[in-house]
């Protein structure tokens, strides 16, 4: 039993986790292919990028009006390009899995850089995130305590509206398409594929289909337990000899 301190007075969240995946499971039965095509196909039946729903969708006017409103800089928390070339170069994995994508930041940056890599020309992107966000949009919101208190310094203040900038339509994060249209203006979607779901059900979902990335960056919730589960749940689904990378240590529930 592990005991986490969150960050409100007095409270504690006990966590006694396990995840048990017997290493026959893997050999068990017919895996989906890891290829850009067969794990697009196995997770939504077609292509997500050239759907007419998608563009339908993208091209609807409270949602093309959004879109163009917003920085044109893709603004989120990217891997550092030497770390993330450092990790492809000794992980050489054949399926990267994303966890926590906000905007798209990071699988765009290694899109881009696989492109450039002819060892991985195969190597694509699982982008997994639900797309609802975390509680630091609750303190970034507009009108809370938290919010005040940050944005006292301007420049600060300035970075923390362009952080917790995020469309909005009946109260519902439209974030989601937010990636999806980075993702198509930045050419990088023969790369990408996109998992919207909690993480805890991605990762049965990972392991339903028998898929095992060989790099995995987990940068998702960063609430207790959440992170706890996560970290559990992905270096279980780690294929062996591959490379688990975390995120913002700095945050307590990540520490």
């Amino acid at each position: 039993m592990q005991r986490l301190v969150v960050m409100m007075q007095g409270v504690t969240v006990d966590v006694g986790y396990r995840l048990n995946i017997p290493p026959s499971w893997w050999g068990a039965g017919p895996a989906t292919p890891v290829t850009h095509d067969a794990v697009m196909a196995a997770f939504h039946g077609q292509n997500v990028w050239t759907s007419p729903e998608t563009q339908e969708h993208l091209e609807r006017p409270w949602i093309k009006e959004r879109l163009g409103s917003a920085d044109t800089e893709i603004y989120g928390s990217t891997l550092q390009g030497h770390i993330m070339h450092t990790l492809l170069q000794h992980a050489a994995p054949k399926l990267i899995l994303e966890v926590g994508v906000f905007r798209g930041s990071t699988s765009i940056a290694l899109a881009k850089l696989l492109d450039t890599m002819p060892r991985l020309k195969n190597t694509f992107i699982i982008s997994m995130d639900s797309w609802l966000l975390d509680l630091r949009f609750v303190w970034g919101a507009p009108g809370s305590s938290h919010r005040e208190a940050v944005t006292n310094s301007t420049a600060e203040g300035s970075n923390m509206q362009r952080y917790f900038r995020n469309i909005e339509i009946g109260g519902g994060s439209q974030m989601y398409w937010q990636f999806l249209a980075n993702v198509l203006a930045t050419n990088t979607q023969h790369r990408i594929v996109p998992m919207q779901t909690a993480s805890a059900n991605g990762a049965l979902a990972l392991i339903s289909h028998r898929i095992r990335p060989g790099l995995i960056y987990v940068d998702a919730s960063h609430a207790n337990p959440d992170v706890f589960i996560d970290y559990e749940n992905f270096y279980q689904i780690l294929q062996p000899g591959g490379a688990l990378a975390v995120d913002d240590m700095g945050v307590p529930a990540c520490r």
